[in-house]
């Protein structure tokens, strides 16, 4: 956060100081529209996030000589999920809405929906839930388009803070990795 706050003041200081002809107040600089493009990128996707709250019950039971002790948990899970139909297909990891009690969907706009559990993928860890509403489905690229070094926006909603936004390059394609028994192949390093 701390380097994200300086570049973000030195792009507008740069970007206002001089145009494109080299006099204040002159055309747009490349950093003028490089900041409007990130900033209408942003506005464009953000309908298509939404926040995802599933909600697990448990019950432990404590033996203590004759005495039993029961102890009822709720474990609420805040995560992301991204739009990829109108008729409100979301997908999202599948770890927190699996054996969830319930689960909400909550738009950009503040609207929340109950969602269902449609299927999950096991081999890329990811689930499919849906809500009976119209929804705002992002438009995904094609794979040939996700080049290394290209300009990437990841949006979503970090710590429960929806709508975060940060702007990166692809660093790698059709990465490899492994976690505990999962291996996941064909991966895009952001």
């Amino acid at each position: 956060m701390a380097i994200l706050i300086p570049l973000f003041l030195l792009l507008n200081a740069a970007a206002g100081q001089t145009g494109a002809d080299g006099r204040e107040g002159g055309a747009p600089s490349t950093l003028d529209r490089l900041q409007k493009d990130f900033v209408e990128i942003a506005g464009r996707v953000k309908p298509s996030v939404v926040e995802i709250r599933s909600l697990k019950a448990s019950t432990t039971q404590t033996i203590v000589g004759q005495a039993t002790s029961t102890t009822h948990i709720q474990e609420t899970t805040i995560l992301a999920g991204v739009v990829v139909r109108k008729d409100g297909h979301i997908v999202t990891i599948a770890e927190p809405v699996v054996g969830a009690k319930s689960i909400y969907v909550r738009t950009s706009a503040g609207l929340e929906y109950p969602a269902t559990l449609v299927g999950v993928d096991e081999e890329t860890g990811l689930a499919v839930v849906k809500v009976n509403a119209p929804l705002e489905a992002i438009t995904l690229a094609a794979d040939e388009e996700a080049l290394v070094g290209a300009l990437v926006a990841a949006v979503g909603n970090s710590y429960g803070m929806a709508g975060s936004v940060s702007f990166g390059t692809l660093s790698g394609s059709d990465r490899t990795i492994e976690s505990g028994k999962k291996r996941y192949a064909g991966l895009l390093q952001y």
